[in-house]
């Protein structure tokens, strides 16, 4: 033994007993042993925690051992980068991470066998913490080419059954069983069985769509075609309304005819009247002839007196206005004369008058410097002190009016503030108060739901609109209730997520009106309530199948929305039984009839929920499948839980305390502004006393100013009126007197003329009155005779009017638009309305009814007979029309979608015959191998495929059972311990071993949590699964080893060590670390 003893021990300890016989050294594998794919080599450099590691592979089992953290999933990491695994698949955040502390680079190179015939594939990947270079035999490459050579290999490093590291072994045991099944058909064969079960899928989606299109269809349909029935009834109700109203319309038509027709008798009526008239007209006239003719000459002799008057009134006012200018020339005149003497008299006494007023502004002087003394002198400097005073005190106002006016806007936003406050307070007590169930929509906002949000935002807006109030049910978790509690989870579990926030419509008008705005605005769900059927199953009969009752009966609200629920959710065809119900029951409930229906399709006992399906291959057998559901989300709860209720209280505390903080505030503030308004009248006052001092300063040396500039202005008018006294006005007076002299030579004149002017205005008014006296005796005898011919115009001007009022009337008559509106509106009519109206007249005419008041008494009738007919809508026959079309279309849409489908069912059924046998073959193959190799360390287990209605819902289910006294139980993370989940995951994998071609597997530290007995045959189990010939590449990672462990001569154990105590790499040569010397004798 070497000094590795010391801190390794002796390794035969390790091995089994019956291998201690072993004598030889097993051979080095060399390439042939390797398959396609089988990692031949791996090395890293400054990777985790190497600085270099170099690991030479088996082509079978590779064993790696080693304490806790000395790195043995090191090689696992490696595997999955260096072939172009994600991060994800070792849960890991960064690359960082996978670089050796203190170095920025790493590298991995992997050694793959190649496909047969061909060279080994060397992959290098030299990695950064943000990039990486990829090299394959020794060439630049890419990352894709790498993953393109992984999976020509087949290598699948994101299939749990192929590549199982430390952080994924708790997610293998958390697959569901759907998604196990996948894992398990992309591991077996080569991957077609997932092909084909996601081609399925696809196809059984689609033709899931399709049908429930054709359902949708026949639902319309049958909707499409009572409502043609109703409106069928409306329209014939409609047309014979209408055919009254045209003959109506007809007989309004022919009222211009009627007309025209009286008023042909009535012009030969007014005619004759007409003549009579004309003839006593032209008898008057031929005695009242002369009597004009007199009048005549009268008019023409007055008209020529009337024009000498005129003439000689002309001449009068020419003489009138000669005589007025004279005057006012001769009033100029005087005017001239006096003001001449007035001059003359006020030079004369001018200089006296000036020294008079000279003495007197003297003394004005006198008294206004009086005055002046009196006045005192203002200290302009005082007066300057005061006014900087004044500024200074009103610069302090505006500051404090400044501050008042800031904290009055904070004061006025704090106020505001509080009564937002307040009123969130009283908002919060409502909605804790409340039961209004619409709070229910409120929370559940918070989840983001789209949908969620749409329905609310759309309830909000309808409960504002008092136009559509009546004319729609709100959503079921809001207008319905849950009459007992348990059975509420199983209400909302059947009724889809549209439905349950849908609003209900109860009529086509209500749908018309409110649909478009749902859907446009809101894209808020809508259904139409239609009558329900009723079940199947008399109630009196559920007892026999061991049920209460249906969902129905324990869920109430409005009529109308329970029948759509019952129609759309079949509420009244779900039995419930509050127990369980027993295997004898529920074959029951699954045994068909003589024409092959059982029951119930969908049942409620205990907590489950039974969904039944039939299988549309095979012997198309009935099967359930039982789901436990969850709490309900909203009818389980009424109005707010009790989760918000606190939150609320919790809310409306905080908002009180704010409320009281902030009123504080607000007091504060108020006080502040008391006291600044205070400061402020003090300023005020202060100010106003300083301003009254200024002003009155200001009113003396204002009142002293203006004083010396009077005296000022006296002095200056004293000088000039004593410079005026000292002039000579001699010249000036002998000058007027000249001026005197001549203008009562021109006034002398003037008179002369206006006495000649005078005589002739006499002489022309005396003729003037001698020709007006000629002239009235004219007008007397023309205004007699007019009186005459007044006297007689009566009798003339009541001919006449009777005769125009006759002519008139005649006219009128004949020349009456009457028979022109005919024509006119008769070219507007049809051709029918023409032919109608002509044999309507006809009818008329030769019965001698074709009269105003006759059609009009017929009218009369027509319209009694219509207001006793039933009326309907004129949208009947577009809505009917609109109904056949629609009823048409889905006719004719119905085989198309049924062709569809039965196409996909013969597509889905050709690829079910080839994928179906091969995976139950392969499953059931699986099973055994898995309860051959699996009752070694437990009571029983197999694998199972689940079958169900539809693809997506397959399964595969691993079920094991450890103790005696259970039952098998579905491999899961609640039902089996860590340990016992290890050892059937590590079994469930080497059972998967005869059905796949995976050029190796790697499990990494499965172990945890094993019982050494289960350890030490789930490693035998393995061991002999990895060596078998043909088998896939083994990659098992373990922190333990047992002593006593079975040992296979083609398997490789790798030891990782790493201690203080290791030799350098200077001091290794051949067989460094090469403990297989040490483990057995070597000859």
């Amino acid at each position: 033994m070497t000094r590795y003893d010391d801190y390794v021990g002796d390794f035969r300890s390790y091995v089994d007993g019956e291998q201690n016989n072993i004598t030889k050294r097993r051979k080095l594998n060399n390439d042939d042993d390797f398959k396609p794919g089988n990692i031949i080599k791996v090395i890293v450099r400054n990777f985790t925690t190497y600085s270099y590691a170099e690991f030479k592979l088996s082509p079978t089992l590779n064993m790696i051992i080693g304490p806790n953290g000395s790195g043995k999933s090191t090689l696992v990491s490696a595997i999955c980068l260096g072939l172009g695994g994600k991060l994800d698949l070792i849960k890991r955040k960064s690359m960082k991470s996978m670089i050796k502390t203190g170095f920025d680079n790493a590298s991995i190179e992997i050694v793959l066998k190649g496909k047969k015939g061909g060279e080994n594939v060397t992959i290098k990947r030299e990695m950064t913490e943000r990039s990486s270079t990829w090299y394959t035999n020794g060439g630049l490459s890419d990352e894709r080419s790498v993953k393109n050579i992984c999976k020509s290999l087949n290598i699948q490093l994101d299939n749990l059954c192929q590549f199982l590291p430390q952080e994924r072994v708790a997610e293998f045991a958390g697959l569901s069983p759907e998604k196990l099944l996948f894992e398990m058909e992309r591991t077996v064969t080569s991957g077609h069985l997932l092909e084909m079960h996601k081609d399925l899928i696809d196809k059984d989606s689609e033709r899931e769509k399709i049908l429930q299109e054709v359902n949708e269809y026949n639902t319309k349909l049958e909707y499409l075609e009572q409502e043609r029935d109703t409106l069928q009834e409306e329209v014939r109700k409609y047309k014979e309304y209408e055919e009254k109203s045209k003959e109506l319309e007809y007989h309004r038509m022919l009222i211009p005819y009627a007309k025209l027709q009286d008023l042909k008798e009535k012009q030969k009526h007014i005619k004759r009247q007409r003549d009579v008239i004309k003839k006593k007209i032209d008898y008057f006239q031929s005695c009242v002839s002369p009597l004009i003719t007199q009048i005549e000459k009268y008019k023409k002799d007055f008209e020529s007196q009337k024009s000498e008057v005129e003439t000689r009134k002309s001449e009068m006012r020419e003489l009138q206005s000669h005589l007025d200018e004279l005057r006012e020339e001769k009033e100029r005149t005087r005017e001239t004369i006096t003001q001449l003497q007035m001059t003359k008299t006020s030079l004369a006494n001018r200089t006296e008058v000036k020294k008079k007023e000279s003495e007197s502004i003297r003394q004005e002087i006198q008294e206004l410097k009086v005055k002046l003394e009196d006045i005192p002198q203002i200290d302009e400097r005082e007066l300057e002190a005061q006014k900087r005073t004044r500024d200074i005190r009103h610069n302090e106002m505006n500051d404090l009016k400044n501050q008042v006016y800031e904290i009055q806007d904070n004061l006025n936003a704090q106020i505001s503030k509080l009564r937002n406050k307040k009123e969130k307070i009283q908002s919060l007590e409502a909605k804790l108060n409340s039961n209004d169930k619409f709070v229910i929509l409120e929370n559940s906002i918070r989840s983001r739901n789209d949908l969620i949000d749409n329905v609310f935002n759309a309830h909000m807006y309808l409960r504002t609109q008092a136009d559509f109030k009546d004319r729609y049910f709100e959503a079921p978790i809001i207008s319905c209730d849950i009459t007992e509690k348990k059975y509420a989870k199983f209400i909302e579990k059947v009724i889809d997520a549209n439905t349950l926030f849908a609003f209900t419509l109860s009529d086509a008008s209500s749908y018309d009106a409110l649909s478009n705005l749902l859907f446009s605005k809101f894209n808020a769900p809508v259904r139409l309530t239609k009558p329900s059927k009723n079940p199947s199953v008399p109630r009196e009969k559920l007892s026999s199948f061991g049920f209460d009752g249906y969902l129905s009966d324990y869920i109430t609200g409005p009529k109308d929305v329970l029948n759509m629920l019952n129609v759309i959710s079949k509420l009244d065809m779900i039995p419930v039984s509050n127990k369980p119900l027993d295997e004898g029951q529920l074959q029951k409930l699954l045994a068909p009839d003589a024409e092959g229906r059982i029951p119930f399709m969908r049942f409620v006992a205990g907590e489950h929920i039974f969904t039944v399906t039939r299988s549309r291959y095979g012997s198309r057998q009935f099967f359930y499948t039982s789901e436990v559901v969850p709490e309900a989300r909203f009818f389980g709860i009424a109005g707010l839980t009790q989760q918000a209720k606190e939150q609320i209280k919790k809310d409306i505390v905080t908002s009180k305390s704010e409320y009281v903080t902030e009123k504080s505030d607000v007091e504060q503030l108020r006080e502040r502004i008391n006291e600044l308004r205070n400061k402020q009248s003090t300023a005020t006052e202060t100010f106003e006393q300083i301003k009254s001092d200024i002003d009155r300063m200001q009113k003396i040396k204002n009142a002293r100013i203006k004083l010396e500039i009077i005296i000022s202005q006296k002095e200056d008018r004293h000088k000039k009126v004593e410079a005026d006294t000292r002039k000579d006005l001699t010249d000036k007076i002998r000058h007027l007197n000249v001026k005197i002299r001549d203008k009562n030579k021109v006034s002398s004149d003037l008179n002369y003329q206006v006495s000649s002017q005078l005589s002739k205005l006499t002489e022309i008014l005396i003729d003037i009155e001698k020709k007006e006296f000629l002239l009235l005796q004219s007008k007397n005898k023309v205004l007699n005779g007019e009186r005459l011919i007044n006297s007689l115009s009566y009798l003339s001007d009541a001919l006449k009017n009777a005769y125009e009022k006759a002519k008139e009337k005649y006219n009128e008559i004949k020349k009456s638009d009457a028979a022109k509106k005919i024509r006119e509106q008769s070219e507007k009519y049809t051709e029918e309305q023409r032919n109608t109206l002509s044999s309507l007249a006809e009818t008329y005419l030769s019965n001698g009814r074709l009269t105003e008041s006759y059609i009009n008494e017929k009218i009369k009738l027509i319209e009694d007979e219509r207001s006793v007919m039933s009326t309907a809508d004129k949208g009947s026959i577009s809505r009917f029309e609109k109904t056949l079309v629609e009823i048409e279309s889905l006719k004719k849409g119905l085989p198309t979608l049924n062709h569809q489908k039965a196409q996909l069912d013969s597509r889905i059924q050709k690829i079910f015959d080839k994928w179906e046998p091969e995976l139950s073959q392969i499953t059931a193959s699986i099973s055994r191998s898995f309860q051959r190799r699996f009752t070694g360390v437990a009571v029983d287990g197999r694998v199972d495929l689940v079958k169900s209605e539809h693809f997506k819902d397959w399964r595969l289910e691993i079920l094991v059972r450890f103790r005696e006294n259970s039952e098998l139980k579905v491999l899961d993370h609640q039902s089996q311990s860590g340990g016992e989940r290890a050892v059937s995951t590590i079994f469930f994998i080497m059972s998967l071993q005869d059905h796949t071609n995976v050029p190796f597997r790697v499990v990494d530290e499965i172990n945890q949590g094993m019982d050494p007995k289960n350890e030490r045959l789930a490693h035998k189990y393995l061991v002999e699964c990895a060596c078998e010939s043909g088998s896939s590449q083994y990659f098992l990672v373990t922190p333990k080893l047992l002593t006593g462990l079975f040992y296979h001569e083609k398997m490789t154990i790798h030891c990782i060590y790493t201690s203080g105590l290791l030799p350098s790499a200077e001091d290794s040569g051949n067989g460094f670390m090469d403990f297989r010397n040490m483990a057995v004798s070597v000859t």
